[in-house]
């Protein structure tokens, strides 16, 4: 195979958080408004492309990739797994006492 050829592998959805570096993935605009407190999002425009940042100890949640945005838990509605060890935390929200 031609190293310079063209692949048909798919275009990652990673991208780099902008305060730890870890690799991170975009997320729907839809998962931003269902969990962004009102206030957010009203004021926010949200037409960046936005991503997960998943590092327990970084304290962005979200962020846009042109770093226009960020958001941390305080911006949340609900707290979020992997930025929360309570126990309290549900890991999904699909079946969970908290819905």
């Amino acid at each position: 195979m031609d190293c310079c050829a063209s692949t048909n592998r798919k275009k990652t959805n990673r991208a780099s958080c902008m305060h730890c570096g870890q690799n991170g993935r975009h997320v729907p605009l839809i998962t931003l408004k269902s969990l962004l407190k009102l206030r957010l999002w009203q004021r926010s425009t949200l037409n960046a492309i936005c991503a997960f940042c998943p590092n327990p100890s970084c304290v962005t949640v979200y962020f846009a990739l042109d770093a226009s945005l960020t958001f941390t838990s305080e911006d949340l509605k609900v707290p979020v797994f992997q930025k929360d060890s309570a126990m309290a935390v549900p890991f999904s929200y699909k079946q969970s006492e908290y819905c």
